[in-house]
């Protein structure tokens, strides 16, 4: 459930997170905030992931060459008001 608190949601493919050091998630995302935070554009976030992930050699296999998918959402301020309802 999302909160006021929330800012991002990140969805990403094995290939991404296999590549992100343990807590991936969490580095994941202090790392989209800071880059948020000084003005980044979510389109210059991500080719920056990607520039430190992807192989050099796209024949590679294994980390950094497998296939690598990612969505930022951003989602502050998007949550709703709870409104109380009543049915009868």
């Amino acid at each position: 459930m999302l909160t006021s608190k929330d800012r991002l949601i990140v969805v990403a493919c094995d290939g991404v997170w296999e590549r992100v050091r343990p807590p991936g998630n969490e580095e994941m995302v202090k790392h989209v905030n800071a880059k948020l935070d000084i003005g980044k554009s979510l389109v210059d976030i991500i080719e920056g992931v990607f520039g430190n992930m992807i192989s050099p050699n796209p024949r590679e296999t294994g980390l950094g060459g497998d296939n690598m998918t990612c969505i930022l959402v951003l989602v502050q301020n998007m949550v709703p008001q709870r409104r109380s309802c009543v049915m009868f």
